[in-house]
């Protein structure tokens, strides 16, 4: 769980329910390109289902987003409002929450609980080339997954390995699919 959550990201999560429980169970953190939502069920028996206003994140109700989820490394699925989550007792689950492209995107990682704020630079698509590119970094001897979603709602895994550096650059093509005439 260590190697998940360090290096810090230098920001902390907020509390999205303070006060109106016992124990705060929501807790958000901004990123550049969307939100980590921390859902927490702190009950050790009993599985829990909630609903989630994705508003209360400031996002706009008329765009829809990309929910993925860190520990199982799964979309949840696509929202505009709300989202409903099934916790295990004593369980978290950090959702990844960023707005739907028209283009390949990043949706997350396994190599740290933020899904690509620490372990991903420079991401950027490049239309022309259709490529989706950035930097990947690691340490030396280890490796990690990166998921990304092509907007015909495929998911792609990414594979980095890091034998004997800390940096790797990456490029995936997406070719032009264009749509059959009936």
């Amino acid at each position: 769980i260590l190697r998940k959550v360090l290096p810090a990201y230098g920001e902390a999560a907020r509390p999205l329910d303070l006060f109106e429980k016992a124990y705060p169970e929501i807790f958000a953190l901004k990123m550049r390109d969307g939100w980590l939502v921390g859902y927490f069920n702190w009950d050790d028996r009993a599985q829990v289902t909630r609903e989630f206003d994705l508003t209360r994140l400031g996002t706009d109700p008329y765009r829809t987003y990309l929910l993925y989820e860190f520990w199982s490394q799964r979309l949840v699925g696509e929202a505009s409002r709300t989202f409903r989550l099934e916790l295990a007792p004593s369980s978290v689950a950090l959702i990844a929450v960023r707005e739907k492209l028209a283009i390949p995107q990043v949706l997350g990682t396994d190599r740290h609980c933020t899904q690509g704020a620490v372990e991903l630079e420079n991401v950027r698509w490049d239309a022309a080339a259709r490529t989706l590119s950035g930097t990947a970094l690691g340490g030396r001897g280890t490796s990690w997954n990166m998921t990304v979603h092509e907007p015909s709602g495929r998911l792609k895994r990414v594979r980095f390995e890091f034998p004997d550096t800390e940096r790797v650059e990456w490029s995936l093509s997406f070719p032009l699919v264009l749509a059959a005439w009936p």
